[in-house]
């Protein structure tokens, strides 16, 4: 089937003013939207190999793959007291109200996911002449959420708002609703490359070898410059995860 696909807006720009002529409001407003798609793969990285034949050396990278563990929604109101900014008039009543939140950080502790931001509201008033007003705001806020077994996290945070009252002050409702796709991230080392190196100085001769608990026929393999074919020479049995309990004879 087709992989889900969401996406995101958000305001870059606005302006608003009023038209004289038809006693009309007038906004400009520039959008961002974002399209988001997912894909899921499996690919079996190499953190070790080695070659009997051909003396080399591992190049090792660093990888961070994340596996999916599902989408979570939050929603988180404030209301906040704002007062008028001086040099602007009193307000008889309130038009319209813009919010847009800004994410300053963002972390997962202790199973929470963390957003901190702020939200930048700008608010449209008429005064007591008639004439419409308008100024800005930018309220901190924080955000917390359940994120089990998550280290990472793709958010979305958007916000709306309302505004009521008059005179010097104008109290501010914002609800903010947190989207985010949690995921698991595991640090490995994976083969990336190989280089040359000199040969392995191992021994040589009919050599019987008592494996440690955990050992497997691969590391005995490497150290011994041999194959696991060899190993199992003569007894075709060895298990590849090997007890301990095992003597292994075999010729280098």
């Amino acid at each position: 089937g087709q992989s889900p696909m969401w996406g995101d807006i958000g305001v870059a720009a606005w302006d608003v003013r009023a038209s004289e002529e038809f006693g009309m409001v007038i906004a400009d407003v520039r959008l961002n939207y974002r399209i988001y798609g997912r894909t899921c793969a499996k690919a079996c990285a190499a953190v070790d190999i080695f070659s009997p034949s051909l003396p080399f050396d591992c190049i090792h990278s660093h990888l961070r793959p994340c596996s999916f563990l599902g989408c979570t929604d939050h929603r988180h109101a404030i209301t906040e007291n704002v007062m008028i900014p001086e040099g602007l008039p009193d307000a008889q009543r309130v038009i319209y109200t813009a919010v847009r939140p800004l994410v300053t950080s963002s972390g997962i502790e202790n199973d929470r996911l963390i957003v901190e931001g702020l939200l930048a509201v700008r608010v449209l008033y008429a005064g007591e002449s008639g004439s419409i007003f308008t100024f800005s705001e930018d309220i901190p806020f924080s955000v917390e959420t359940d994120a089990p077994g998550a280290t990472d996290a793709l958010l979305s945070v958007k916000a709306s708002a309302s505004a009521s009252g008059g005179g010097r002050s104008v109290e501010l409702s914002c609800t903010i609703l947190l989207s985010a796709c949690l995921y698991a991230a595991q640090d490995i080392i994976a083969v990336s490359g190989i280089e040359e190196c000199p040969p392995k100085d191992v021994p040589h001769g009919l050599i019987g070898y008592f494996p440690a608990p955990g050992d497997t026929l691969y590391s005995v393999a490497k150290k011994f410059n041999t194959s696991r074919e060899n190993l199992r020479r003569r007894d075709n049995d060895l298990p590849e995860v090997l007890t301990g309990k095992e003597r292994i004879v075999f010729i280098c």
